[in-house]
C-alpha cells in the first residue's frame, strides 16, 4: 500500500515538473556536458533560459557553465540570448559564485538570477556585489536560504577623504568586496531582491530601508524568516522596520508606475528622451505648445509632478 502510494506522488511529481516547464528554458539533461572537452558547445544555441535547480551539480560545472556564458560577451552583446539561471540548490559555494561574479561583470543579458539554498557565505556574496555595479540587467535575484548576516548587508562608513581601498588598509577588518547597501547605492536595475531565510537582523534591515528610501528603482525587497542566532532578541527585525520597508517599497511602485505611464504618453506624442531633468522637462513643453496648436491640449496632461515624491 505504501509503495503504490509512492509511486502515485512520483508520478504527481513529474506530472507537475512537465506542466511547470518553460518554453526556450533548458535543463540539466539539455546541457552538453561530455562533449564540451572536445571544442562543443555546453549551451545549445535554442536556450532563453537555464534551470540547473535540485540538480547539485557543485562549483566545478558551474565555473564551466559560467565560462560558456560569458563567450562574446561585452558592454552590450552576447553570443547567447539567455535571460533567465536558475542555480538554486546546486551545492554552490564561494567558487562558484566567484565564476558567477565574473560572469556578471560582463553584463551579460541576464534578468533573473536564483541562487536559494546553496553554500554562499558573507565573502563570497561581498565579492558578488562589487561585480554588479557595472551590470545593468540584471532585474531579479534570490539569495534565500543561504548564510548571510548583516556583515554583507549593512553599508560601511568609509572616513572622509579615503577610498574603499585606503580604509581597507587602515583597517584590516574591513571585508572584501562590496555590502548589498553599498551595491545597490552603485546599480541601476536591481528591483526585487529576496534574502528570505538568512541571517540578516534589524541593522541590516534599517540600512536596506535608507538605500529603498534614497533610490526609486527597488519594489520587492523579501526579509522573512530572517534572524540573527547570536543575538535572538536584539537581532530580530523590528516590526516598525519591516512597516517602513513595506511603505517604502509601497511608495517606488507607485512612482515607478507613474514615470511608465508618463513615458508611454511622452512616447505617444514622439517625445524620445530620458525621462527627467531639463531636456524632458522642455521637450514635453515643445510638445505641449504644438498639441495646443493643434487643439489636442486635452489629450494628455501630466498628474505627476517632476520633482520626487514627498518622503516617508
Amino acid at each position: 500500500m505504501e509503495f503504490r502510494q509512492g509511486c502515485v506522488l512520483w508520478l504527481l511529481l513529474l506530472l507537475w515538473a512537465q506542466a511547470d516547464e518553460v518554453p526556450g528554458r533548458c535543463l540539466v539533461q539539455d546541457l552538453n556536458w561530455d562533449r564540451v572537452a572536445q571544442g562543443d558547445s555546453l549551451v545549445p544555441g535554442y536556450c532563453e533560459g537555464v534551470d540547473l535547480s535540485w540538480t547539485k551539480i557543485g562549483d566545478r560545472r558551474i565555473r564551466e557553465l559560467s565560462q560558456e556564458l560569458a563567450i562574446g560577451c561585452d558592454e552590450h552583446n552576447c553570443l547567447l540570448p539567455i535571460s533567465y539561471l536558475d542555480l538554486s540548490r546546486t551545492n554552490m559555494g564561494d567558487r562558484g559564485l566567484r565564476a558567477v561574479g565574473d560572469l556578471m561583470r560582463r553584463n551579460p543579458p541576464i534578468e533573473e538570477l536564483r541562487l536559494d539554498s546553496n553554500f554562499i557565505s558573507n565573502e563570497g556574496i561581498r565579492i558578488f556585489f562589487s561585480e554588479l555595479k557595472t551590470n545593468n540587467n540584471l532585474r531579479i535575484i534570490k539569495l534565500a536560504a543561504n548564510h548571510i548576516d548583516d556583515r554583507a548587508v549593512v553599508a560601511e562608513m568609509i572616513p572622509t577623504g579615503m577610498t574603499r581601498h585606503e580604509a581597507r588598509e587602515a583597517d584590516p577588518t574591513l571585508m572584501a568586496g562590496l555590502s548589498l547597501s553599498d551595491a545597490l547605492s552603485e546599480n541601476c536595475c536591481l528591483a526585487d531582491i529576496d534574502l528570505s531565510w538568512n541571517k540578516v537582523g534589524d541593522k541590516g534591515a534599517r540600512s536596506l530601508l535608507r538605500v529603498v528610501l534614497a533610490q526609486n528603482v527597488l519594489t520587492r525587497l523579501r526579509l522573512v524568516g530572517n534572524q540573527h542566532k547570536k543575538n535572538s532578541k536584539n537581532g530580530r527585525i523590528k516590526e516598525e522596520t519591516k512597516v517602513a520597508i513595506e511603505e517604502a517599497l509601497h511608495a517606488n511602485q507607485l512612482r515607478n508606475k507613474r514615470i511608465q505611464e508618463r513615458r508611454e504618453a511622452d512616447a505617444s506624442m514622439g517625445i524620445f528622451v530620458p525621462f527627467g531633468g531639463e531636456n524632458a522637462a522642455k521637450a514635453r513643453e515643445r510638445a505641449e505648445r504644438e498639441a495646443d496648436r493643434a487643439g489636442i491640449l486635452s489629450a494628455f496632461r501630466w498628474e505627476m509632478p517632476l520633482e520626487p515624491g514627498p518622503e516617508l
